[in-house]
């Protein structure tokens, strides 16, 4: 299964990312990554070239090569617009959408 991995840029890069995407590596899942280098760059030259209008379109055809969307809200829980794009988009094609949940830290050792 190959899923697009929809979350906020603001955790690209991060620790967060790195957890998700070695999590859904051990299940078996197949994943999309909008930051990856070869995306990063398309969206990088489509700036450059004055063509942001087409970035949407762009993702869209991310996910329609996908089976479905896998997605993190951000730690306050709010959803940012890219990501409510994302899960309408395999919404409207019928595909499945899954939520990563929200971490939290393990309680003290209480010895």
């Amino acid at each position: 299964m190959k899923l697009y991995y929809s979350h906020d840029e603001e955790t690209y890069g991060t620790e967060q990312e790195d957890t998700d995407l070695n999590m859904m590596g051990n299940l078996g899942i197949n994943v999309d990554n909008p930051n990856s280098p070869d995306v990063q760059e398309r969206i990088r030259i489509l700036k450059e070239c004055g063509r942001e209008s087409e970035i949407p379109a762009f993702i869209d055809s991310l996910i329609d090569r996908c089976d479905g969307v896998i997605f993190r809200d951000l730690d306050d829980g709010t959803r940012p617009a890219q990501v409510t794009a994302d899960i309408a988009k395999s919404q409207t094609d019928n595909k499945p959408v899954l939520q990563l949940p929200t971490l939290v830290e393990a309680p003290a050792d209480p010895a």
